[in-house]
């Protein structure tokens, strides 16, 4: 599943073997924050992690889906804002990624997961 109205935009990306660097604006005027919260709005847990999903999907060039997700830390919440998101994905041999979510150099997520191609 795509997010039919993507909550960010990627404004960059840098590939260095398996490692790639992905600079994301988040749009604070989505919709999701209405909800989410309207006083302090925050990045659902749930649209970080699809958001990882669409961005490794991008790279590789192929449709993926979670078949588990090992480790999965949150750190902090990720605050919309006008600062850029840097992402972190290390894409493995078989079907793995590591990836780290950091806000202003402070780490936001760290997450390993597996996928299949869907």
């Amino acid at each position: 599943m795509l997010l039919k109205n993507r909550f960010y935009t990627v404004e960059s990306t840098s590939t260095e073997g398996n490692a790639h660097k992905l600079v994301v604006k988040i749009d604070a005027n989505h919709s999701i924050f209405k909800g989410h919260f309207p006083q302090q709005p925050v990045v659902p847990g749930v649209c970080t992690i699809q958001m990882l999903k669409e961005c490794v999907s991008d790279l590789l060039g192929k449709c993926i889906r979670y078949t588990s997700i090992p480790s999965c830390k949150f750190i902090s919440s990720i605050i919309p804002s006008d600062d850029a998101v840097e992402l972190s994905i290390v894409v493995g041999n078989e079907n793995t990624f590591q990836a780290v979510v950091s806000l202003n150099g402070a780490v936001m997520l760290k997450m390993k997961a597996n996928y299949t191609e869907q």
